[in-house]
């Protein structure tokens, strides 16, 4: 969350595993990270600190699910976030973000490979 306070892409898109960027593409993933740091830009020009409340998490093995909730201090603005998390290199990286919802699925539905993007 450093990274997208600080409005650092590049810092975010390096969070993001290999196996995630062949999927999805690094431009999505980009643009993406653009538009988080924007949000966090947007609170802080507000007065407003969000903050991670209300973790949530699943570990299995090399793979890990968390869900929590990124708000203000009041919680009045509050967004519901999940991320399904691959161990690479010994680091855990962001394989794919998650609706809540996929809180209540099986483990294994926040791993289903999905195909590269198109042209």
């Amino acid at each position: 969350m450093a990274a997208a306070q600080q409005g650092d892409v590049e810092a975010m898109v390096s969070l993001w595993a290999r196996k995630a960027i062949q999927e999805q593409g690094e431009i999505q993933l980009r643009k993406a990270a653009q538009g988080f740091a924007e949000t966090n830009r947007q609170a802080r020009a507000a007065g407003e600190k969000l903050e991670v409340a209300n973790v949530r998490e699943t570990i299995q093995g090399d793979r890990a699910r968390v869900f929590f909730f990124y708000r203000d201090k009041k919680g009045t603005d509050s967004m519901a976030m999940g991320f399904a998390l691959l161990k690479e290199n010994g680091k855990w990286k962001i394989y794919r973000g998650l609706d809540r919802s996929e809180e209540d699925k099986p483990f294994e539905s926040s791993f289903a490979e999905k195909s590269a993007p198109g042209p």
